[in-house]
């Protein structure tokens, strides 16, 4: 769960980076769009569009253990929202390409949002590609209805060509149909969620006069299983299985309700995933997610937000036996352990001023991630951390130029503490945690930080513009900077 908040500092960057795009604001000052319900975009009559190419570079020794030391990134994505007479329409599309150096660690596209890892260390270049559309339709149904839906899909490939070499493949996929009331200054809209994620890790090692390379499968806070890459416990390897396949299904409800400027929405998900295929699930992890969601729109240039989210996730262990009947072997599965729970909560609150020449967005937040982590009987590992997040975003505009800056400061505290369920269970081994990599990556979550992204855009005449950023993130122990160039159209 600690890995997800490199996560969210990456999301508040994108979010700082387009915060100077006319489509971003258009979309923000409709608070529906904040929700998952289609019908939303109908709350609004702004039809707007844009498309862009960018591309960046960023180096330096001030980042997590699973992350390149230095990397490039290019992409192009477009998106739209257009209002006819009696139905509305959004899209969008995306793909982008990153190639980093010096990449190990996590095998995984995004560490940590599963609950179990797998580690290799041989530092080499990977590559990534990601490619993303989303669509979504709401349609005027009676003089007071509407029906909708939207459906958002990505997928990823992964590479890495040096041994320990892997290649990945993750699927992202949601649909979330819905409908909408709406009588004057009230709405009120309830829809479905399903969404589904995948992924595997395809890995292999090219030649056999080379040296033996170990892997690590990580259980939770860096406790688990390191051994030949080819070994039973990392899964890496398995007969009659490809890959180290996880896959995890989402069903889920959400409500909205809107009066004049004020808006809310509820979301509450099930979660059911497992790693593995056919008769061999090695983990099985269930859970739930729960968000609420508020805004306030006090007029065209004050809005407020908040929002409380909650995340509880188990993962139990299955103890397979291969048995061998008639010289056939076949895999049964005699119970399952308990050997993690996670849970997540966090509050978050925003505020956004616009005016013809000053804009305004700046977000704070405090996270609690709680792990507890039983990898071996009797011991039980509890992790706690603490989180506190603050950005700000300004950008003044003068005459064709928009010139801004963003800030970003993180600071966490973290406390871990053990016990024994049994005194005289008679067990002399310790479960092997991963202590070098566990410090390096707690090191990053939770030394202070400080992030600044300074931006200057010129707007020619016709919607094109130019844009180009810097960044530079230091924990004041290690440094890290970068650059990012923009083109594109507004329309």
């Amino acid at each position: 769960m600690n890995k997800i908040l490199s996560l969210s500092a990456a999301m508040l960057f994108v979010s700082l980076a387009a915060f100077a795009q006319p489509f971003e604001k258009a979309m923000r000052r409709n608070l529906w769009n904040d929700g998952s319900n289609a019908n939303g975009i109908r709350q609004d009559s702004l039809s707007i569009s844009y498309a862009e190419l960018y591309g960046g570079f960023k180096a330096g020794d001030y980042h997590d253990t699973y992350d390149y030391s230095k990397g490039w990134t290019a992409g192009a994505r477009a998106a739209s929202v257009q209002h006819l007479k009696n139905f509305s329409m959004s899209g969008s599309f995306g793909f982008e390409q990153t190639q980093g150096d010096g990449m190990c660690g996590s095998m995984f596209i995004h560490p940590g949002f599963y609950p179990i890892d797998v580690l290799e260390f041989t530092p080499g270049r990977k590559t990534l590609q990601t490619y993303s559309f989303s669509g979504g339709i709401s349609v005027d149904v009676a003089p007071n209805w509407r029906v909708g839906g939207v459906i958002a899909f990505e997928s990823a490939n992964y590479a890495k060509r040096k041994d320990l070499r892997h290649t990945n493949y993750r699927l992202d996929f949601e649909v979330a149909p819905g409908i909408q009331y709406h009588c004057g200054d009230f709405a009120l809209g309830l829809n479905y969620i399903y969404s589904k994620n995948s992924e595997t890790v395809d890995a292999e090692q090219i030649g056999t006069g080379k040296e033996s390379l170990f892997a690590f499968l990580d259980k939770g806070m860096m406790y688990g299983a390191y051994e030949l890459w080819t070994g039973s416990g990392v899964h890496l390897s398995e007969a009659g299985v490809s890959g180290l396949p996880l896959a995890e299904n989402i069903h889920g409800a959400a409500a909205q309700v809107s009066w004049k400027g004020f808006f809310a929405e509820t979301v509450w998900r099930h979660r059911r995933g497992f790693s593995g295929e056919k008769q061999y699930i090695w983990y099985r992890f269930p859970g739930s997610d729960l968000a609420v969601t508020m805004g306030y729109a006090l007029n065209s240039r004050h809005f407020f937000r908040l929002s409380w989210k909650e995340f509880r996730q188990d993962n139990n262990e299955t103890v397979i036996e291969k048995v061998t009947v008639g010289g056939v072997t076949n895999p049964v599965e005699h119970g399952s352990n308990l050997i993690l729970q996670r849970a997540s909560r966090s509050l978050k609150a925003g505020y956004d001023f616009y005016a013809p020449k000053f804009e305004l967005r700046e977000y704070l937040s405090f996270g609690w991630h709680d792990t507890r982590n039983s990898p071996m009987y009797p011991y039980v590992f509890n992790r706690r951390i603490s989180e506190l997040a603050y950005s700000l975003d300004v950008i003044g505009h003068a005459g064709k130029w928009d010139i801004g800056t963003g800030l970003l400061y993180t600071q966490a505290l973290c406390r871990e503490s053990s016990a024994t369920v049994a005194a005289d269970s008679g067990v002399t081994s310790d479960p092997y945690r991963l202590d070098e990599w566990n410090q390096s990556h707690i090191d990053f979550i939770c030394n202070p930080a400080l992030t600044v992204l300074p931006h200057v855009r010129y707007n020619f005449a016709i919607g094109l513009y130019a844009e180009l950023g810097g960044l530079a993130a230091t924990d004041f122990r290690s440094f890290r900077a970068g650059t990012t160039i923009r083109f594109g159209y507004n329309f």
